[in-house]
This record gives structure tokens, C-alpha cells and sequence, in this order.
């Protein structure tokens, strides 16, 4: 458990860490290793959360660009 909220503050704060050891935890090597993206399944688990919590998290973000931008939001 401890371990698990080292990584997600790591993830959180680090601008390249992504918990993919077979990367070198690099987000910057996973990017360069997909350049067309990946299946959201995949951004998740790098992230060491749910498909839900990356679309709630995704979602939030769009909601606060759209805000700043004068954009009315739903």
C-alpha cells in the first residue's frame, strides 16, 4: 500500500515517471515507443489507476480548459 502511493506520487509530480518498469518508467521512451498512441486500457494501468478514474480525470481537464477559455461548460 505504502509502495503504491510512493509510485502515485511519483507519477503525479515527476514529469516523466509513468510506473512501466519494462520503459524504464519513462514516459518520454513510451511516447517514443507509440508514437500513434495507446488504447486507453494501457494509459491507465501506467498511471496505476482504473479506465473509470482516467475518463473522470480526462473529463475534468476538458471541463477546466473549456472554462478558462470562456467555453460553456454542461
Amino acid at each position: 500500500m505504502k509502495k503504491d502511493k510512493e509510485l502515485k506520487k511519483r507519477i503525479r509530480e515527476e514529469e516523466d515517471y509513468i510506473y512501466n518498469p519494462k520503459m524504464g518508467n519513462s514516459l518520454r521512451k513510451m511516447i517514443n515507443r507509440y508514437p500513434d498512441g495507446v488504447e486507453d486500457k494501457k494509459i491507465a494501468k501506467v498511471l496505476l489507476m482504473s479506465v473509470k478514474e482516467l475518463n473522470r480525470h480526462y473529463q475534468g481537464i476538458i471541463k477546466r480548459v473549456r472554462e478558462k477559455l470562456g467555453i460553456e461548460v454542461e
